[in-house]
């Protein structure tokens, strides 16, 4: 008796394509590297148990203590875009919490491996900005000495020579106001925060702002080079 497999190879393969395109973009959609292997594509969950079940799986070490599955999937889509743009060397937090305050001027906070998020607030950009805060501590020997002036004194950091240097820069400070905002203005530490928070939101930045951005040890400047403007 002959048995006709072609079905069951259509059918493989079908499935076999589908998941290939599940995990890899199309060509069109490449940025400015080449894909590896554990590129992530975030696929909407429908409730706190698939949430849960994706971080475990692809941020091992990141605990998420989340009121909802709206803030889930916003936090995770993020999370994949920053795992992507820095070809999955970003560090995440050991937590990320979020909270409901009507107040959005406090929008979220980063302090000792946990990363707290307002949801009144774009839950988005502020974990961008504070995943950058994160991994700028991490990387960067100097993190002290680049904060906001109060917290350094808070701090009990008594050179504020990296501080001085920034905010007497009048031309860059300058740039920096008119490209991100005055926020970003307000010492290193903030402006390399708002400089990868604009890149994770797909903002293309002139290559003066990268120069700054590597000269304040941003996080991956060499591998982030290509997203800002020739």
């Amino acid at each position: 008796m002959k048995i006709n497999f072609l079905p069951h190879i259509k059918s493989v393969s079908a499935e076999l394509k589908s998941g290939i395109n599940r995990i890899l973009p199309a060509k069109n959609k490449l940025d400015c590297f080449e894909y590896s292997y554990n590129f992530l594509k975030y696929e909407k969950c429908a409730n706190l148990a698939e949430i849960h079940q994706f971080a475990a799986l692809n941020f091992p070490n990141t605990f998420l203590s989340i009121i909802s599955t709206s803030d889930g999937n916003r936090i995770l889509r993020t999370m994949c875009r920053l795992h992507n743009m820095t070809r999955g060397q970003i560090n995440f937090p050991p937590r990320i919490e979020t909270y409901k305050c009507k107040n959005q001027k406090y929008s979220g906070e980063y302090g000792e491996g946990v990363i707290s998020l307002n949801t009144s607030y774009n839950i988005e950009s502020t974990l961008a900005h504070e995943i950058a805060h994160y991994n700028h501590e991490l990387m960067s020997k100097n993190y002290a000495r680049m904060g906001k002036l109060s917290e350094m004194q808070a701090e009990e950091v008594t050179d504020f020579s990296i501080f001085n240097e920034f905010r007497h820069d009048l031309a860059n400070l300058k740039l920096i106001k008119r490209t991100l905002d005055g926020y970003a203005s307000s010492s290193p530490c903030e402006f390399v925060a708002c400089t990868f928070e604009a890149l994770a939101n797909g903002r293309i930045l002139p290559q003066e702002i990268w120069e700054l951005y590597k000269k304040y040890e941003g996080p991956f400047a060499d591998m982030l080079k290509p997203f800002f403007a020739k």
